[in-house]
C-alpha cells in the first residue's frame, strides 16, 4: 500500500463554468490560498475522484525535474471517450468499462450550459432544462481540462515560464447542485493581474492565425473532436 499522503483536490464541490473561472481558480494557487497538485494521483486517490473535484498541477518542465516536482501527465484511472473543445476548454465523457464509446453527434447538454459565458460578469443562466434531465447515464463523469502559461512575479527575474492544467470533474446529475467559483470566500472575485497567466490554446490559435495572443481572449469557438486519450494541451 502506498505510505504517501494522501493529496487532497485543489477544491471540492465546485463546477468551473468559464475561462475566467479557471483564472480565478488559478490565482488562488498562486497565492497559496488552493493546494496545487505536486504528483500523480495513486490508486486511493483515483477512487476519490467524484463530481466536483478540480485539480491544478503543473506540467513538468526544465524547472521542475530537478526537485522532482511536476506531472508529465494527468492520469486518473477512468477510460474516457474523445475530446471536445468548447471555449478553450476540452471536455470527456467517461466510458463505462463495458460499453464501447458511442461517438457525439450533437452539442451535449453541458456544451450549450458553457456556450452562455458571455452573458455578464455575474455568469447567470445556468439551469438545467427538461431534455438535460431525461438524458441517460447522468452520473457519468464528465472530465473538463484547462491549461496556461504561466508567469509568476517570482519567476520574471529567472526568465522561467511555467504550465499549469485545470482538471476538473461533474456530471449532469450534479451539475446544479455544485458550488460556484464566485462563492469561495477569498478568491472568488478577484481576476489576476494581467500577464500571470496565459491560455495555451489560445497561444496556438494566435500562432496559427499568426496574431499576438491576448491573456483575456476568449472568443467562442465550434465544438471540435480532438483524438482520444489523457489531455494534452
Amino acid at each position: 500500500m502506498d505510505n504517501t499522503l494522501i493529496q487532497r483536490p485543489t477544491l471540492e464541490n465546485v463546477r468551473i463554468r468559464t475561462p475566467r473561472d479557471a483564472l480565478v481558480v488559478f490565482h488562488g494557487v498562486a497565492l497559496n490560498i488552493l493546494p496545487l497538485i505536486t504528483r500523480r494521483l495513486n490508486i486511493e486517490e483515483w477512487r476519490a475522484v467524484v463530481a466536483g473535484n478540480v485539480y491544478v498541477w503543473e506540467e513538468r518542465g526544465v524547472n521542475t525535474e530537478t526537485v522532482g516536482l511536476g506531472l508529465e501527465r494527468w492520469t486518473d484511472g477512468m477510460a474516457w471517450g474523445p475530446s471536445r473543445i468548447r471555449d478553450e476548454f476540452l471536455f470527456y465523457h467517461q466510458k463505462n468499462p463495458d460499453d464501447d464509446c458511442v461517438p457525439i453527434t450533437q452539442s451535449p447538454p453541458w456544451a450549450r450550459l458553457t456556450r452562455r459565458n458571455e452573458e455578464s460578469s455575474h455568469f447567470p443562466g445556468y439551469s438545467v432544462s427538461s431534455t438535460f434531465r431525461t438524458l441517460p447515464e447522468t452520473r457519468n463523469l464528465i472530465k473538463q481540462t484547462y491549461s496556461v502559461h504561466v508567469t509568476l512575479p517570482i519567476d520574471r527575474s529567472k526568465g522561467i515560464t511555467r504550465k499549469w492544467h485545470l482538471t476538473a470533474y461533474f456530471s449532469q446529475e450534479t451539475l446544479e447542485s455544485l458550488h460556484t467559483v464566485e462563492s469561495i470566500q477569498g478568491i472568488g472575485g478577484a481576476l489576476p493581474p494581467e500577464g500571470w497567466f496565459r491560455s495555451a490554446r489560445t497561444t496556438k490559435t494566435s500562432r496559427r492565425d499568426n496574431q499576438s495572443p491576448k491573456a483575456l481572449a476568449y472568443p467562442p469557438q465550434r465544438p471540435t473532436r480532438h483524438g482520444e486519450g489523457d489531455e494534452d494541451d
